[in-house]
Formats: C-alpha cells, sequence, structure tokens
C-alpha cells in the first residue's frame, strides 16, 4: 500500500525526512510527540478530485467537509505509512484549491499532537515558532513555517476530534454506502455542505410566518436540496428558555447556527454551540435548553409531521423521560 500512496502523493518519506532535520537544527524536540497527518495542497479541482478517489482505495474512513468554502478531504488510511525515526501516520488531508488563495500543488505540511502541554509547548519554542493559525473556535495550532514554504503544526486537539466537533460525520468506506452509518453520515454532510455556504438564515425566514410552538418560533421552509425524504425549518429559540420535552417517530436532527444550550436526549445532556450537530433518534423523549440567543436548523427524516408530536408531561420509561431531571436542568441546577 505504501508505494501505491506515494505514486499518488510523492515521496512523503523525503518530504517528512527533510522537516525532520529543520526540526532538529531549530532545536524544536518532536520525540514523543504523534505526528497526526500530512497536508497535500491540489492547483485544480480534477486534481483534488483525482487524488481523493484514488487515495479513498486505500481507506478505512472519510469525510469531505468546507473549510472557508474550500473543500477538504480528511481520509484515514487502513495501514498507516511508515516514517524514518520511529514514526507513522494514518491520516491525509487533501485540500482543493480556492480562487482566492491558490497554492502549488504537493505536500505542504505535517502536524503533530502536543495535546494540553501546547501552551507550554508554545512558550519553550516562542523564539523558534511562526506563530498560531486561527483555523476557527477547535483549531488553532501554533505552528513554523521554513524558507520552503513547508509548514509544522502543532495541535492541542487532534484533527480528526476537531471534524467532529465542528458536526462532521465519517464514511465507513469498508461498509456498504446503504450501511446506516454511511447513510447517517451523507445525510448529515450533505446538510453541512449546503448549510456552510449559505449562512445568512435570517435571510430563509424574512417573508415566513412563524409558528408559536412549545420549542420556540418555527420557520417551516421549503427543502432547499434535492432531498424529498426530508424536512427543513428553521427554530428561533431566543426568547424562550426550554422547549417542551416531546419525542415523535422521525430521526431529528439539529445544527446550531448560533447560541448555547443544552439537548438532553433521554437522560443523557449534551452542550451545544455553534456549529453544533446533534442526532436525535425516534420515539427518543428530548427537550432544548437556551442559554444564550440559540436558533437551530431543524432537519427531520422522514418529514416532520405535527401528528407524529408527542409532548410528555410525566415520566416516561419506554422514552426515557425522566421529570424530576427534566426540572433539576430547568431550574439550573
Amino acid at each position: 500500500m505504501d508505494n501505491e500512496v506515494e505514486r499518488i502523493i510523492g515521496d512523503y518519506n523525503a518530504f517528512f525526512s527533510d522537516l525532520y532535520k529543520r526540526l532538529t537544527e531549530v532545536d524544536i524536540n518532536i520525540q514523543g510527540l504523534p505526528l497526526v497527518q500530512l497536508l497535500y495542497r491540489t492547483s485544480t479541482m480534477p486534481e483534488y478530485e483525482k487524488i481523493r478517489d484514488n487515495l479513498k482505495n486505500f481507506c478505512r474512513e472519510f469525510v469531505e467537509t468546507d473549510f472557508n468554502r474550500r473543500l477538504v478531504s480528511i481520509l484515514i488510511l487502513k495501514k498507516p505509512l511508515l516514517l524514518e525515526k520511529g514514526f507513522s501516520v494514518d491520516m491525509i488531508e487533501l485540500a482543493a484549491p480556492r480562487a482566492s488563495h491558490m497554492y502549488p500543488s504537493g505536500l505542504e505540511s505535517v502536524g503533530f499532537f502536543v495535546g494540553d502541554r501546547l501552551p507550554a509547548f508554545k512558550k519553550k519554542y516562542h523564539n523558534v515558532l511562526t506563530g498560531e493559525k486561527d483555523h476557527g473556535v477547535y483549531c488553532k495550532p501554533a505552528f513554523v513555517t521554513f524558507d520552503n514554504g513547508k509548514t509544522v503544526k502543532f495541535y492541542n486537539v487532534t484533527l480528526k476530534d476537531i471534524i467532529l466537533r465542528e458536526g462532521w460525520f465519517f464514511e465507513r468506506i469498508d461498509l456498504p454506502k446503504d450501511a446506516s452509518v454511511n447513510e447517517l453520515a451523507m445525510l448529515v454532510n450533505t446538510w453541512q455542505h449546503y448549510l456552510k455556504n449559505n449562512e445568512n438564515w435570517e435571510n430563509w425566514i424574512k417573508d415566513v410566518t412563524p409558528k408559536r410552538t412549545g420549542c420556540g418560533l418555527v420557520y417551516e421552509l421549503t427543502n432547499p436540496i434535492n432531498r424529498p425524504n426530508e424536512s427543513f425549518a428553521i427554530v428561533d429559540m431566543r426568547n424562550l428558555k426550554y422547549a417542551e420535552p416531546h419525542y415523535h417517530i422521525e430521526t431529528e436532527i439539529y445544527f446550531v447556527l448560533q447560541g448555547t444550550g443544552k439537548v438532553v436526549i433521554r437522560d443523557q445532556v449534551y452542550d451545544i454551540e455553534k456549529d453544533s450537530v446533534v442526532v436525535i433518534p425516534p420515539n427518543a423523549s428530548h427537550f432544548t435548553i437556551s442559554n444564550e440567543k440559540l436558533v437551530l436548523v431543524v432537519v427531520n427524516t422522514p418529514p416532520f409531521a405535527v401528528e407524529h408530536y408527542i409532548v410528555l408531561k410525566k415520566s416516561n420509561k419506554e422514552q426515557g423521560f425522566d421529570k424530576k431531571q427534566f426540572e433539576k436542568l430547568i431550574r439550573g441546577e
């Protein structure tokens, strides 16, 4: 497999060896730090698509995300690539081009996981490090860029964890496309791509009359993408402290557009913030607590039907609703 991957992305061993030598020359010690990814940039979309599809043949997991309106594929290899000095890596980050920022094709950077030690690491090497990348709320790696334009990044959170925290779902390439885990991943990621490229949600509801419900103001919207088995709505909880506990037969997915809060599914409590994604299975009790200016996109599959919406007034073991827990949470206990 190693030779096949090398034919696709080039001599990754020589690339890593050069960066290792440069790190040694500036006295940055990377021994004991896990190598978590190689980054390969492409200069054209056809090249990006070809490399992406070829690499998928050697992967067990895959997701294609949107980052600053650029497609980025995260590919988890079936077998890690073995590098010198005992290092190995099983993740390739593949970046598509963007008109405003054109880069030459090829291997550009590697990433190491430093974890909670990153602040001390930055302090120790502050005279050597080039700076800190701002890749969003979860991703602010320190980095050093050398005079050949190649970069080494140092993360406090692994790239895979960052992708998961941002609400993207990995597809399992070793399973059929119609496996439930892959169908859910494709559903969530399709909506993620749409929402990342259409962020002005207030324009969507400008001429829509909302329904006042126990979950806030609900703006029922026409499904904007070709997925007829899913409904699409904006739920505005900015003036509502909590949603009424309920369940329904549809799978429901929340995409957080703004604000913070909690979603309780059965008896499990999940903190949510902008870009969080929460999947609620059918027939599971759930309610949402809005801490600050909470607005959600809500997708249901099959499409939402009001006759399937059941409000819970008392504890219910079958749906997993605990009224005492609900009362404590809405009191802020």
